[in-house]
């Protein structure tokens, strides 16, 4: 999962750098408004993850249970925690704020790319 966020941070970074930055210093709105379609698939991307995160955390639950059965065993530690007290719980979490994130993100570019959002000057890259 982070190998193809930082694939797609790079593929927004560097189509900026290259075709983003329009003669006159401002951010192209058109190269913005195509680069919202990676930006939104990365964040289906990070929800997708967090509901695997949950069916991965029912299956363990249930072989727990069936293998506590096989034992006779009482769990170790109460199944009705609160989500920051597992790993998991906090993993979903982080994914879907990184979601939230990345969909703030592209609802933000593409009000840029229809013009909602004033031009945005940056410092136009110098060629040798």
């Amino acid at each position: 999962m982070y190998v193809v966020d930082g694939a797609v941070l790079a593929l927004l970074y560097f189509s900026t750098q290259t075709f983003g930055i329009s003669p006159d210093g401002t951010l192209s709105r058109l190269v913005i408004g195509v680069l919202a379609l990676p930006t939104f698939l990365l964040a289906i991307l990070s929800e997708l993850h967090v509901r695997f995160l949950l069916s991965q955390g029912s299956w363990y639950s249930e072989i727990d249970k069936k293998l506590l059965g096989l034992l006779h065993q009482l769990p170790a530690r109460e199944s009705n925690r609160p989500w920051h007290s597992s790993t998991h719980g906090v993993y979903r979490a982080v994914h879907r704020l990184i979601a939230g994130f990345l969909l703030v993100a592209t609802l933000l570019m593409l009000f840029y790319a229809i013009g909602c959002i004033p031009a945005l000057a940056v410092r136009p890259v110098k060629t040798p």
